[in-house]
């Protein structure tokens, strides 16, 4: 197998701590393109979460440990398997699809930006709870340190109903990322602009498409 010299996430952000959106944006799109090419190729992983992702000594992200993934058939998967505080609510349930996996990064990138679980609990019994009935208030206490457009790709990759949950690709269309990963973004020291810019971005992110022309609100910067 390939040497990763660089270690696991876990470990990286134990060491580190949360990311600038521009670092996690670039690290983490490696991590869904792969997350893509998987479910392309009719594979769901299952248990994403920091300890499975190792680095290189460069930096780049390795997606590991498949022992607990399972190809997607016609139907629904079930089985209750992954780690407690990264498993979605529909894994809980028993009936559920390669979406598992997007809930599961979506913790991951929580964790990322902000150094916290986005459900905080002491159990296991009390985290499943969290995923199932929990409202997750993404717009309050320290979800409030990261950009409207990042609150707003956790909320589409956080969201209980799967149905409405983003796929890999979208997540990879989300003006938050195209942004970030192809550096249209430009930080402005004009904080009235920015923020005005922000209000409009997530105004055109509340429709349930991700129909906004990212090129333009980034060079709005």
């Amino acid at each position: 197998m390939e040497l990763c010299s660089g270690g696991d996430l876990f470990e990286h952000i134990v060491n580190n701590g949360p990311c600038s959106e521009s670092q996690a944006a670039l690290m983490f799109k490696e991590l869904i393109v792969v997350i893509k090419y998987c479910h392309e190729k009719g594979v769901v992983h299952r248990d994403i979460k920091p300890e499975n992702v190792f680095l290189t000594s460069s930096g780049k992200m390795k997606l590991a440990d498949f022992g607990l993934a399972a190809w997607i058939t016609i139907g629904k998967l079930s089985g209750l398997v992954g780690s407690p505080v990264y498993v979605a609510p529909e894994v809980l349930v028993g009936d559920y699809s390669e979406k598992v996996d997007i809930w599961s990064v979506g913790v991951l990138l929580h964790v990322l930006l902000v150094g916290e679980l986005p459900f905080q609990a002491n159990t296991k019994e009390a985290i499943d709870e969290a995923h199932k009935k929990e409202n997750l208030n993404i717009n309050s206490g320290i979800q409030e340190t990261i950009s409207l457009p990042a609150r707003d790709l956790l909320r589409r990759m956080l969201t209980r109903d799967a149905s409405l949950r983003l796929s890999a690709d979208e997540v990879l269309r989300h003006p938050w990322f195209i942004c970030h990963t192809k550096q249209l973004w430009k930080p402005t020291s004009n904080k009235h602009k920015e923020r005005k810019v922000l209000e409009d971005l997530s105004n055109q992110l509340a429709s349930p498409k991700l129909e906004v022309n990212a090129n333009k609100f980034c060079r709005a910067f």
